[in-house]
């Protein structure tokens, strides 16, 4: 027989205290459950004093009755009670035992969003809200990197993050980063990626079996041979792989030691209630985490859903120019560490909007940071070849970044790696457009003598098409977020945003280690 579920209890001073202790024994033999702590919801009429009707539920089940607000007055304050219940992330299932005036509908989703964002299922009567989640959990910590929706930058700020736990950027971290994506265009099978490897063998990429090419850092030719395998080239595992191999060898060229870094490729689809996947195998992909030789594992979410897991902490990004009243009851921002606010640029919201959006945020979270930031486009591979192929020259960009930053986009293209001229194409999601456009720009008098293309959608294919027909240079880009500030003025650097983010991660360690019984390292700050 397994052991029964821990629960919080959410109570009121309505019932007379025996009713509630008799609901809460009958609750608790027909659901398998035991009281763990109470939450005290409002209400004070049949209550004496708040000191005995917490000792009527000590004697009765052993536990404390939480009293956030003034019960005194009778003012509750039944979400910050929640969450200091939960906190401890030690609880499986939350109880309300409570009715109108205390409760509402709106208020019940509050709860429901606030307990499965804590891994627990939230009860009232005879519903039950829980997320579909999966059994097996990691053997290291685990952090989410998650979004309200697509094309947010999950996948920017998954390298950035992954860059900056195994200690490529300025902070020393003792993390080995575990990148695990989750992709409609995943592999069926999660292939595990050591990109930390560098053989050196000279071996033709044309000529490599999947594991050799999985077993090496990633190099841009290798997008193509994975075409040659039926697998989807801009697939986001294959894109951060092969940018975060080009941070590997920098930082190798520099005479620092090389950290273990591992990629993990996983596919998902459809979504829950609460934007957890429907289907993905996501399990087979922890047990390869597990078995990889990481210590910490980075979830990328997928659109703004996310993989059916257990994570130790989150932090979420939200587009500034989001659907405000989606961040209303949005899924996990009640209790994700820190909030990275993207595309903060006037041509996508003004400084009003995004003020309207952290107002929204801080209501429902006032622990967590918000950071504003914004995307640059990086060209990836050596400096000095890039130099020698792109500087003076033509060049087309094809991007899926929203056309209202296109001059934005060719500035910093032009200026930082010195074109003549840029030419962007949104076309870079709709395979058919994108050739045709390719062929068009190819057939006018100024044709481009160089492309960068994002590692996005049909990137992939459209960079072995402009090869292949034109034999035209092809460099693929980055995008790298960049810290604003609430001017919207570019940042000196992102150390602000770096130390809120290790601050985040050694959340997530802490928790694992309380729970585990383990010692895993925190980053000194």
């Amino acid at each position: 027989m397994s052991d029964p579920k821990r629960a919080v209890l959410l109570i009121d001073g309505v019932h007379k205290p025996d009713n509630t202790i008799n609901g809460v024994e009958q609750l608790a033999q027909l659901h398998g459950f035991r009281p763990v702590r109470m939450v005290w919801i409002g209400g004070t009429e049949k209550m004496k004093d708040p000191q005995s009707f917490k000792e009527e539920f000590k004697k009765a089940f052993g536990v404390e009755v939480i009293m956030e607000g003034d019960p005194d007055t009778g003012s509750a304050d039944p979400v910050a009670g929640l969450h200091a219940a939960l906190e401890p992330r030690d609880i499986d299932l939350v109880v309300q035992l409570s009715g109108s005036p205390q409760v509402n509908r709106r208020l019940m989703n509050r709860f429901a969003s606030v307990a499965v964002g804590y891994g627990a299922a939230y009860m009232a009567g005879g519903t039950v809200f829980a997320e579909a989640a999966s059994r097996l959990e990691a053997s290291i910590p685990s952090e989410g990197l998650y979004a309200t929706d697509k094309r947010v930058g999950k996948t920017t700020f998954g390298i950035y993050i992954a860059a900056l736990m195994s200690g490529l950027r300025q902070i020393d971290t003792p993390w080995s980063a575990v990148t695990m994506t989750h992709s409609r265009g995943g592999p069926p099978e999660p292939p595990v990626l050591a990109i930390y490897n560098n053989p050196r063998d000279g071996k033709d990429p044309s000529q490599m079996s999947l594991e050799e090419l999985y077993s090496r850092r990633f190099q841009p030719e290798f997008l193509e041979r994975l075409l040659a395998f039926g697998l989807h080239g801009a697939s986001d595992v294959y894109e951060d792989a092969m940018i975060l191999s080009e941070y590997l060898n920098a930082h190798e060229a520099s005479g620092r030691e090389v950290p273990k870094m591992y990629m993990v490729g996983c596919r998902r689809a459809g979504a829950g209630y609460f934007h957890e996947f429907a289907v993905s195998n996501v399990e087979l992909g922890v047990e390869a985490a597990n078995r990889s030789g990481g210590d910490f594992i980075l979830h990328e979410g997928s659109g703004g859903e996310h993989p059916p897991v257990r994570v130790d902490g989150t932090i979420t990004l939200v587009p500034s120019d989001t659907d405000q009243e989606l961040l209303l009851d949005f899924p996990g921002l009640d209790t994700t560490d820190l909030i990275i606010m993207a595309h903060c640029q006037p041509e996508t919201a003004n400084n009003a909007t995004m003020e309207a959006v952290e107002r929204i945020i801080d209501e429902r979270n006032s622990r967590a940071p918000i950071v504003r930031t914004f995307f640059e486009p990086e060209v990836m591979g050596d400096p000095e070849e890039i130099a020698s192929v792109v500087k003076g020259k033509r060049a087309a960009y094809f991007t899926t970044a929203p056309q209202s930053v296109e001059k934005r986009l060719a500035g910093a293209l032009a200026s930082g790696y010195e074109l003549k001229s840029v030419l962007v194409s949104f076309s870079l999601t709709r395979d058919q457009l994108m050739r045709a456009e390719m062929d068009e720009m190819m057939a006018a008098k100024n044709a481009p003598e160089v492309f960068l293309i994002e590692i996005k959608a049909r990137g992939v294919e459209g960079a072995r098409y402009i090869q292949e027909k034109y034999g035209t240079p092809v460099f693929y880009v980055n995008n790298v977020p960049r810290q604003v500030n609430k001017k919207g003025a570019r940042m000196p650097d992102n150390s602000q945003m770096d130390e809120l983010i290790v601050r985040a991660l050694n959340s997530s360690v802490e928790r694992f280690n309380q729970r585990k019984g383990a010692d895993f390292q925190l980053c000194k700050l």
